[in-house]
């Protein structure tokens, strides 16, 4: 588990937590709201290892994986949907692979999408909870191999 314990951390004079106690069991996924410049990013940067904390302990078992997203991109004149289309790809082949692989391209994704068009209809109907969970149930085989591909839990 990450356990903090009376977790400072401050920048310049602003003090983003103070005294700050959490606990994140294996299993569970956090997600973290705040408004801009509450520290969100600062306190993932702690989590990841890149910022030093001021005060307190933070423990994280050296065999967790800590996932992550950029916050920013970098530009380009893609259109938005092209641009989360066309994903995030290897520099290099995957280790084993030969450059050469007919599959290449395919071997170096590292995400992978999945869409259905869904009318509009569908979404205004009172039953639209169930209709959504039905369309992600369909996509559980796939996240399942994914998750096992990568050796996270599902």
């Amino acid at each position: 588990m990450i356990r903090a314990t009376g977790l400072t951390l401050r920048r310049g004079p602003k003090v983003l937590l103070d005294e700050t106690d959490f606990v994140v069991n294996p299993g569970e996924r956090v997600g973290i709201v705040g408004k801009n410049g509450a520290g969100k990013s600062t306190l993932f940067a702690l989590i990841q290892g890149t910022l030093d904390l001021d005060a307190g302990t933070l423990f994280i078992p050296a065999t967790w994986r800590i996932a992550s997203v950029e916050q920013e991109i970098s530009a380009n004149d893609m259109p938005a949907r092209e641009f989360v289309m066309d994903g995030d790809s290897l520099s290099r082949p995957p280790r084993g692979y030969d450059k050469n692989h007919p599959l290449l391209a395919e071997l170096k994704r590292k995400d992978f999408i999945a869409i259905k068009n869904i009318a509009f209809e569908d979404l205004c109907k009172p039953d639209v909870i169930d209709f959504c969970a039905e369309q992600f149930r369909h996509c559980a085989p796939l996240m399942s191999y994914l998750c096992f591909a990568l050796e996270l839990d599902f």
